[in-house]
């Protein structure tokens, strides 16, 4: 075996430069901005910076344009037209994405719409070279070696990380040379956008029309469908079929976990048929051709448990946008299925370019993910609001009607989503006008209760029930606390488990068994069994729809404990408060201990 030489590897970079020098040019800059980006950051200078939507365009170039090099390779004629649309495409990309302040990360818009143009553009590499001459052998080599690149290079640089990264290390501890902690993710950075993007793109077949040539079936793709893909996909096919008829003959209500089993289990045997695809132009084994046949038979009824399940949801909780992938997915392999099983002409390439059509229409229009999901969420809030008055004329009118809790739940569930989620600006503007706190204009609770009148009630499928409580005292015109008659005052920090705040040694403070011990204290040892406060602090906690509120404002007198010789006020409690009060735990506590000498 020769190795390869300087020489070589240095031939071998320039001729991937020249075969793809747009895709390699976004790939550097991406690369670069983003260690400039965590440059800056760690000097606290990100404010305003176009640094973040450089990167996301870079990236969507790097596989934009070497889409375009692989289908410019075989249609010549085109290839300075898609290079120049492919540049305005990223301009406009780059101009409308909306900067990113210090205190404003991409929003969710920003992120959904980046990562399904990114898998788009992904999914685009492997079919762009074959829209106008197709060939199923020659596609399902080509994608065949992608993967099989994609899977070297990710072991080629996931080596080259952790090896750098444990000599930096070693140079650290053994050497005292001294790095700053930024320079593993800069590391990172540089070998994926620099390094593994360059080792990907060398090994791209540069002729895909030999490929087409290649009639063999690898005998290890083969065996891993046959004994291990396909028995995995016929075990979850029984799974799911006895799962849905119980749910059927008993009328169980289903837990949400099924579509995301469903998938798998679609996703699965698209990827068994993909991998078995070269046997059944062969026609042989005559196995696979009813396998394969099997296969889309019994994915059609799961696609419809698919449907049930996600419709339960968007009843019960509103259109979101993973429900509308959830919807899409199934109407994608619906359509697939029944294709493979009534056209004469299967084409292979039918799955990668329906599926790049469908994440590109999916990321922008009024029919979009981001789009229907809000417009759905923002029909549901309006409707209820409507029904009491309390939206008239696109501004909000509060009055004194009583909310049904389950309308009040709707509201909070789906503000909280606009807001927290999307960021949307729809419905803060039924507050223009109206004097509400400046932190309102990021908090649905606040909007509910202060702009609305609602009492906030969450959504139990967004908000699980807490088995935590936060208690605070604090008293509203801030008035100090009373020492007179007190000659020692404590200031006593608990956490849970911690040695540094609770050290092991005997002759400090703890709380042991709800029993708060203090050694060593002018008066001798001081115990107070905080036990019955906090079973009255538990009574006393607010719920909501099994959604435990965490600010919980304490009394005066729920925030004091009193003898003859001491006073303890809480001025702040994180208790896990569970059903069972024998598994009870303090994880915080803050508070202020009063003695008196004789």
């Amino acid at each position: 075996m020769k190795f390869p030489s300087f020489k070589m590897i240095g031939e071998r970079f320039v001729a991937t430069l020249k075969r793809f020098p747009f895709a390699l040019t976004f790939a550097y800059a991406g690369a670069l901005s983003g260690i400039i980006f965590i440059e800056i950051s760690v000097m606290g200078r990100v404010e305003n910076t176009l640094l973040p939507n450089l990167i996301a365009t870079c990236v969507l170039g790097f596989f934009l344009f070497t889409a375009l090099r692989l289908f410019s390779e075989r249609q010549s004629t085109y290839r300075y037209t898609a290079s120049v649309l492919g540049i305005l495409f990223l301009i406009l990309f780059f101009v409308f994405l909306p900067r990113v302040n210090m205190d404003d990360y991409p929003t969710f818009e920003v992120v959904l719409t980046t990562v399904l143009l990114g898998f788009s553009f992904i999914s685009g590499v492997t079919f762009t070279p074959f829209l106008k001459k197709y060939a199923d052998i020659g596609f399902w080599q080509h994608v065949k070696e992608l993967v099989v690149r994609l899977f070297f290079t990710f072991i080629f640089a996931g080596v080259l990380f952790l090896g750098l990264t444990l000599a930096i290390t070693g140079a650290q501890e053994l050497l005292g040379i001294q790095f700053e902690f930024e320079i593993f993710p800069e590391l990172f950075i540089f070998i994926t956008g620099f390094i593994a993007t360059t080792f990907f793109l060398a090994g791209i077949p540069s002729s895909t029309a030999a490929l087409e040539k290649r009639k063999k079936f690898p005998e290890g793709v083969r065996i891993f469908t046959q004994f291990i893909l396909l028995p995995l996909f016929l075990i979850y096919a029984v799974i799911l079929y006895a799962y849905s008829a119980r749910i059927i003959f008993t009328d169980e209500v289903s837990t949400g976990l099924i579509s995301w089993l469903v998938i798998v289990f679609v996703a699965t045997g698209l990827i068994a048929y993909f991998l078995l695809f070269p046997t059944l132009l062969e026609r042989k084994p005559v196995w696979t051709n009813r396998t394969s046949k099997l296969i889309f038979i019994l994915i059609i009824p799961m696609i419809g448990m698919l449907f049930w399940d996600m419709g339960q949801r968007i009843a019960e909780h509103g259109l979101t946008e993973p429900r509308y992938f959830g919807i899409l997915f199934g109407l994608w392999s619906l359509g697939l299925s029944i294709y493979y099983l009534v056209s004469e002409l299967k084409s292979l390439r039918i799955i990668n370019v329906s599926m790049t059509l469908l994440l590109l229409l999916s990321a922008f229009g009024p029919w979009g993910a981001l789009a229907l999901s809000e417009s759905n969420q923002l029909a549901r809030i309006e409707t209820v609001l409507e029904k009491y008055d309390i939206l008239q004329d696109g501004k909000i009118v509060k009055n004194d009607q009583e909310i049904a809790p389950e309308d009040a739940q709707i509201v909070t569930s789906a503000m909280d989503y606009l807001i927290y989620t999307r960021q949307s600006n729809a419905v803060k503007a039924w507050f223009e006008g109206m004097e509400l706190p400046e932190y309102c204009g990021h908090d649905s609770y606040c909007l509910a209760e202060e702009g609305l009148g609602i009492t906030p009630v969450f959504d139990p499928y967004f908000f699980e029930p807490s088995d935590y409580s936060y208690y605070y005292y604090s008293d509203e015109n801030n008035e100090p606390i009373s020492v007179a008659g007190y000659d020692y005052l404590y200031r006593y920090i608990f956490y849970y488990d911690d040695p540094y705040f609770n050290p092991p040694e005997p002759s400090k403070v703890r709380i042991e068994n709800e029993i708060l011990t203090m050694n060593n204290t002018p008066v001798g040892v001081i115990q107070i069994d905080l036990s019955q406060k906090l079973d009255e602090l538990a009574n006393q906690s607010t719920e909501s729809q099994g959604y435990r509120r965490g600010d919980n404002q304490l009394s005066e007198e729920l925030a004091t404990i009193e003898t003859s010789r001491l006073k303890l006020v809480i001025t702040h409690l994180e208790l896990v408060d569970e059903d069972d009060p024998t598994k009870r735990k303090i994880q915080s506590l803050d508070a202020m201990l009063m003695l008196k000498a004789k």
